[in-house]
């Protein structure tokens, strides 16, 4: 599948809490949770800035910053590049990443 273009704010907020498959190295995929969709600028500046925190169901395995491929239901398939950020609350890894990107 041909990766297509990073989804914007609002289409991250309609599908928070739901599961995207990561493909770290190839052939090597695990299933994480979007937990959190953050505006990071304001809404009048020209630029939008965004993090998207994911949650894996490991506590005792992760992977190291890189850029992946994302694939869901909804969104489709696309790259990110995706940073642990330690456990969360639940006790498992947690993944960021960061968008910039002009407004639509």
């Amino acid at each position: 599948m041909t990766p297509s273009a990073v989804p914007n704010f609002d289409q991250f907020l309609e599908v928070i809490d739901s599961d995207f498959q990561v493909e770290f190295i190839r052939h090597k995929s695990i299933e994480v949770r979007l937990v959190e969709v953050r505006k990071l600028s304001k809404d009048e500046e020209s630029l939008v800035q965004f993090s998207l925190i994911f949650q894996s169901g490991q506590s005792d395995q992760y992977f190291t910053q890189a850029t992946v491929n994302l694939d869901h239901q909804v969104l489709g398939s696309f790259h990110l590049f995706l940073v642990p950020i330690g456990l969360g609350k639940a006790g498992f890894m947690q993944y960021e990443a960061i968008i910039s990107r002009t407004a639509d």
